[in-house]
């Protein structure tokens, strides 16, 4: 029996090693099963500015899409104005871009090639603004132009009748190009629509006015009727850039406030205006003009800066001397006051020019590559001229002077926002039509103005 009691001790013994060797077994199990931690790192989970950009960026290719297969001339559809589903063979209403059966997209069938030079002539512009409205706007705003927009219906012919005649008129749109941002939708659009809605025009169809992308108001609107032909389209807005100063760029600096020499010198010259009209009636009202013409003389000398007795500045001398010269201009003498006429001297005639007027340049031919420049006569008349971009300033005086049948040297032409004299240009009149960048543009003709040519 003893025997086996001390049998049962390294029995005993060894389950207990095994115990422990199996829990260190686990132990060693579990540290194996620790993973090492994950480094840092930064990620973005979801970008709603990008994903809201991109799904925006779609609906408006989708939209412009849908626009462009409405506006198709010539669609080839049915009789009554349905279009076929090329899947499912549907019959569609002509309002529809989807099918209603299976929703496949609308196609437009590539049809002949008749059907193909058909639909070239009434093809939007291709100066269309494809940003939304907003970032037109705010385009127009940075560069300083006016928003011209077009909304058209797709069922109305004098809607295609305008991107036939008009739009795609070449000096129709270089004049737009040049100074306008053209956004055409029509109005089944959701940009388009929407226009509608806001401006209250879907009944006037198809639609056209003027945009201020500053305010978003409407300044302008015409009936499609008036911009019938491009003759037309053009003096509307020639008509229109006169009337409305084009709005300046958002970068662009304020204007500088007047000098102080400035409005001194222009206060006192209506007061030496104002006094010279009271002369003529007798002797005493010579004395008291001379009076006040001294007085404003010496109030004007007295209000330009100075830091000391002596004039500090040419600004101020020159107002000091303005200002004396006009009044002792204004006192007559006192034998213009006994008889009642003033001695102020009288502008001298003009002298009449002895150059010669000059022959109509010859334009380029329409098959070379031109830029095109309307000249408002005196007259009111406006003549489009072509000429190359390489051809210099003098070559439009020259067409000028034979249109109004005028020397070259009484003849002076400007642009119109800003006015600006053609003289004035860098290089004068030896200058470029590129480097002026007068293509496109309306030039205002004077006569009787004799400048150095």
């Amino acid at each position: 029996g003893g025997g086996g009691g001390g049998g049962g001790a390294p029995g005993g013994g060894g389950a207990d090693d095994d115990a422990a060797a199996a829990a260190a077994a686990a132990a060693a199990a579990d540290e194996d099963e620790v993973r090492a931690p994950i480094a840092a790192f930064q990620d973005r989970i979801i970008n709603e500015a990008e994903d809201d950009a991109q799904r925006m960026l779609a609906a408006v290719q989708a939209d412009a899409l849908a626009m462009q297969q409405r506006m198709v001339f010539d669609r080839a559809e049915a009789n009554d104005g349905k279009w076929s589903c090329t899947h499912c063979k549907n019959q569609n209403f002509t309002k529809r871009d989807t099918c209603f059966v299976c929703g496949s997209r609308r196609e437009t069938p590539s049809g002949s090639s008749s059907n193909s030079v058909i639909n070239s002539l009434f093809k939007p512009p291709s100066y269309n603004e494809a940003s939304p409205f907003f970032q037109t706007l705010e385009k127009a705003k940075s560069e300083g132009k006016w928003v011209l927009v077009n909304i058209q219906a797709s069922d109305a012919f004098q809607s295609h009748a305008l991107n036939r005649d008009v739009w795609n008129d070449e000096t129709v749109g270089e004049l737009i190009a040049e100074n306008f941002i053209f956004w055409q939708r029509d109005n089944l659009s959701t940009e388009g629509g929407q226009f509608c809605r806001n401006y209250k025009c879907e009944h006037d169809l198809p639609h056209i006015c003027m945009i201020d992308p500053r305010t978003g108001r409407s300044i302008k609107a015409w009936k499609s009727e008036k911009w019938a032909q491009p003759s037309e389209a053009c003096s509307l807005l020639f008509e229109f850039m006169e009337r409305h100063p084009a709005p300046q760029p958002s970068g662009s600096p304020p204007a500088a406030a007047p000098s102080t020499a400035t409005v001194t010198t222009a206060a006192t010259t209506t007061t030496t205006s104002t006094t010279s009209t009271v002369v003529s009636s007798s002797s005493a009202s010579i004395s008291a003009t001379t009076s006040v013409s001294s007085t404003s003389a010496t109030t004007a000398a007295a209000t330009a800066p100075a830091a000391s007795d002596a004039p500090t500045s040419d600004s101020a001398a020159a107002a000091t001397t303005t200002t004396t010269n006009a009044a002792t201009a204004a006192t007559p003498s006192a034998a213009g006051g006994a008889s009642g006429v003033s001695d102020a001297p009288e502008a001298e005639p003009e002298k009449e020019s002895t150059g010669p007027i000059c022959e109509l340049p010859a334009e380029p031919p329409q098959d070379q590559t031109h830029s095109k420049v309307v000249l408002k006569m005196p007259s009111g008349k406006r003549v489009v001229r072509r000429i190359l971009p390489t051809d210099t300033l003098e070559v439009i005086f020259k067409a000028a002077s034979a249109l109004c049948e005028c020397p070259m040297d009484l003849l002076d032409i400007s642009t119109q926002m800003p006015k600006k004299s053609l003289y004035d240009f860098e290089n004068g009149l030896a200058c470029t039509v590129a480097d002026a960048k007068v293509a496109g543009n309306m030039l205002v003709v004077e006569t009787g103005k004799r400048r150095k040519v």
